[in-house]
C-alpha cells in the first residue's frame, strides 16, 4: 500500500487518552489504485499499540483512540498493511497528559485609588509542548518586583494587592505564573506604577556622592535591549565608569561628586530612565531644568563620535510616553556641560507626572546627566550669560564687545534694550530683540 495521509494526534477527552485521525492509502506503492486494504497498524514510540481494521478500505477516513497512555511526548506512527506488505511508515508526535500551561497573556496592572494595586490577564489555551491544559484548573501565582508573593493558588484571571508607599514613593510591577500538576509557566510581567505622594511644586536631584539617588523612587525600563551580556554591554544607566569605558569622563557639573550616566551600548538600544512622581499645580511657571554634557572627537578616523548617540526627554502621564522636546538632543552637538530648560505648564498642567531621559545609543561614548530641577519662573528675567571685553585696545582703533543675553522668563521678551556702560556713563544702547523662554541672543 501507499502511505497513510493526514494523520493527526490530538489530546483525548481524559489525560491517558490520544486520539488519532488520518486517511487510508487510495493507491499502492506504485501509484496504481490500491485493490485491498487489511489493516493500519498504530505505533506509538516504535511500539504496536493497537489496529484498525474494521471496517477499513482503500481512501476510508479512520479514527483510533489509544488509552492508558502515560504523561509526556510521544510519537505515533501509522503503518498501511495489505497481503503484498507494509507501506511506508508516517509519524507525528503529540503530548499527553497535563501539559505545562504556557505564561498568561496581556498582563494589566492599573489602581483607581493609588494605594490598591489590580492586575489582570489573559489565561493560556495549551501547554508549552502544545498539549492539553483543561484536564484540571489552572490555578496562578503573582509575585512583585522583588519576587515576593502576593496571590496564590488563585483560578480567577484577576486579583487586587494593596500597595504600602507609606515610606515615600515606590515602584510597583507583577508577574503572573499559570500553574498545574504538570509544572508552571515563565512569568509574565506587568508594565510598572509608581505609587506614593508626588514630590510637590520642587524636585532636585544632583546624584551627589556618586552613590546613586537622592531621591526616590527612580526606575529603568529597558525599550531596545542589548543583544549582548558582559562588562560593556548590557549596561544603561549607572553612576560610576569601569576600565574600558570609552569616555568621556566629566566630574560632576555642580561639583558634589556625582552624576548619572547613560551608558554607551550596541547598535539601536534604546532604554529610558524615569524620575519620580512630581506635580507642579502650586506654581505659576513650572520648568524642568538639567545639564548635558556633549561631547564629540574631532578623530573622525579613530574615534567613535556618532549622530545617532541621542537623547530625548519625555513626560510620563497616565501610563502614555510624551516628548517634550522639538527633537532629540546630540551627544556630539558641542563639547562640556550645557544647560537645558524647558517649560512644563502645557505639558502637564495640575496632574502628577514623571520625567523621562529616553537614550538611543550607537556604540558611541557615553551621555551623562546633573543637576535636575523642577523650579518655577518669573514671567519675565532677562540674564546677561557672557560679556566679552577685550583685554587691550589701541588708541583710536576698535574691537567688538559681545553681550549674550539669555531669556530666562517664561514670557517671551520683547521691548528692552542692552545699554553698555563705560566708566560709570552709558555709552550705547542696543534695542533688544525678541527673545523667547530659554533663548538667547549675543549682542556685538
Amino acid at each position: 500500500p501507499g502511505t497513510v495521509s493526514n494523520l493527526s494526534a490530538t489530546p483525548g477527552t481524559t489525560a491517558t487518552e490520544v486520539n488519532l485521525a488520518m486517511t487510508a492509502p487510495a493507491l499502492d506503492f506504485a501509484g496504481n489504485t490500491l485493490g485491498t486494504l487489511t489493516a493500519i497498524n498504530i505505533l506509538r514510540d516504535g511500539k504496536l499499540t493497537g489496529s484498525i481494521t474494521e471496517g477499513v478500505a482503500p481512501g476510508m477516513a479512520a479514527t483510533y483512540t489509544d488509552k492508558d497512555v502515560p504523561a509526556g511526548k510521544h510519537t505515533y506512527t501509522a503503518v498501511a498493511v495489505n497481503a503484498s506488505g507494509e507501506s511506508n511508515p508516517v509519524s507525528v508526535e503529540c503530548w499527553a497528559g497535563s501539559d505545562i500551561p504556557n505564561a498568561p497573556t496581556e498582563v494589566t496592572h492599573v489602581t483607581t485609588d493609588g494605594i490598591n494595586a489590580i492586575i489582570s490577564w489573559k489565561a493560556p489555551t495549551e501547554g508549552e509542548n502544545g498539549g492539553c491544559i483543561s484536564y484540571e484548573p489552572v490555578k496562578y501565582l503573582v509575585t512583585d518586583e522583588n519576587n515576593t508573593i502576593v496571590a496564590n493558588g488563585i483560578t480567577e484571571t484577576t486579583c487586587t494587592v494593596p500597595v504600602d508607599a507609606s515610606e515615600g514613593q515606590c515602584n510597583k510591577y507583577y508577574f503572573v505564573y499559570a500553574v498545574n500538576s504538570a509544572g508552571g509557566s515563565y512569568g509574565a510581567g506587568s508594565g510598572f506604577i509608581t505609587y506614593g505622594k508626588a514630590y510637590q511644586d520642587a524636585f532636585a536631584e544632583s546624584f551627589a556622592g556618586g552613590q546613586g539617588f537622592t531621591t526616590q523612587d527612580w526606575i529603568m525600563t529597558v525599550v531596545v535591549p542589548s543583544p549582548y551580556s558582559n562588562e560593556f554591554y548590557n549596561r544603561y544607566w549607572g553612576f560610576e565608569h569601569i576600565r574600558t569605558d570609552r569616555g568621556p569622563r566629566p566630574e560632576a557639573q555642580d561639583g558634589d561628586g556625582g552624576l548619572l550616566i547613560a551608558y554607551t551600548d550596541y547598535l539601536n538600544v534604546e532604554s529610558r530612565m524615569i524620575s519620580p512622581k512630581i506635580n507642579v499645580s502650586g506654581l505659576k511657571n513650572p520648568v524642568l531644568s538639567f545639564y548635558f554634557y556633549h561631547y564629540y572627537n574631532p578623530d573622525t578616523e579613530n574615534g567613535y563620535s556618532h549622530a545617532a548617540e541621542t537623547m530625548d526627554v519625555e513626560t510620563y502621564i497616565d501610563g502614555q510616553y510624551r516628548s517634550i522636546i522639538a527633537k532629540p538632543i546630540m551627544l556630539i552637538d558641542g563639547n562640556g556641560w550645557y544647560r537645558y530648560d524647558i517649560a512644563l505648564k502645557d505639558a502637564v498642567g495640575d496632574k502628577d507626572f514623571q520625567i523621562a531621559f529616553h537614550t538611543h545609543n550607537y556604540l558611541s561614548y557615553d551621555m551623562h546627566i546633573d543637576n535636575i530641577t523642577v523650579h518655577d519662573v518669573k514671567d519675565y528675567d532677562l540674564t546677561v550669560t557672557k560679556f566679552d571685553v577685550p583685554s587691550l585696545v589701541s588708541v583710536n582703533s576698535s574691537r567688538n564687545i559681545k553681550v549674550t543675553v539669555l531669556n530666562n522668563g517664561a514670557k517671551t521678551a520683547t521691548d528692552y534694550s542692552v545699554d553698555l556702560y563705560r566708566d560709570g556713563k552709558l555709552w550705547k544702547s542696543l534695542d533688544g530683540e525678541a527673545l523667547e523662554f530659554a533663548k538667547e541672543k549675543t549682542y556685538l
